[in-house]
């Protein structure tokens, strides 16, 4: 998803891509919950990594919500944070299963019911990324705010991957 995520933010903006992405998350992440064998760990598995497409959503954003003498400090400290919440997922995903345990439910159950603490966060996240937010600091996300007279196009992408450099 990543490759094609230039022009998608390009078309919608990056508060509706980024929504897109972390509703499609939250899908995937609840499906993956009723998984039954090793080629549905394996399609989930492949889904949930688009989720790492936010990361490409976010220094975009970044990039276009701050001025050029911080962007990238700014960016350097989105990317950490970026990092924390996958330690913190390493931390709390094993807690709210060993929670689950602790009721007495199975360990299928318990695992399974796991699942839906990040689906809530993904929609909750969804919810104030929509209504609480805003693509650039004057409004709406407009391509020439980039100094571009046109969105990138599939021959655009082409021409890139043929570039040696």
């Amino acid at each position: 998803t990543r490759f094609i995520l230039g022009s998608v933010i390009e078309k919608f903006g990056p508060v509706k891509t980024d929504c897109m992405l972390l509703s499609f998350g939250a899908i995937v992440v609840a499906i993956s919950a009723f998984i039954q064998n090793g080629p549905q760990l394996i399609a989930a598995r492949f889904f949930v990594s688009c989720l790492g497409s936010t990361f490409v959503v976010n220094q975009f954003w970044n990039s276009i919500m701050f001025n050029s003498k911080i962007v990238g400090t700014v960016n350097g400290t989105a990317g950490g944070w970026g990092n924390l919440g996958g330690g913190l997922t390493q931390v709390l995903m094993p807690a709210i299963y060993r929670l689950f345990r602790g009721f007495g439910l199975s360990l299928s159950m318990s695992w399974r019911l796991s699942m839906f603490f990040p689906v809530g966060l993904y929609v909750v996240l969804v919810n104030w990324l929509w209504f609480c937010t805003q693509d650039t600091t004057t409004g709406k996300f407009n391509i020439t705010m980039l100094g571009k007279t046109r969105r990138a196009g599939f021959t655009d992408y082409i021409r890139v991957c043929m570039d040696y450099r």
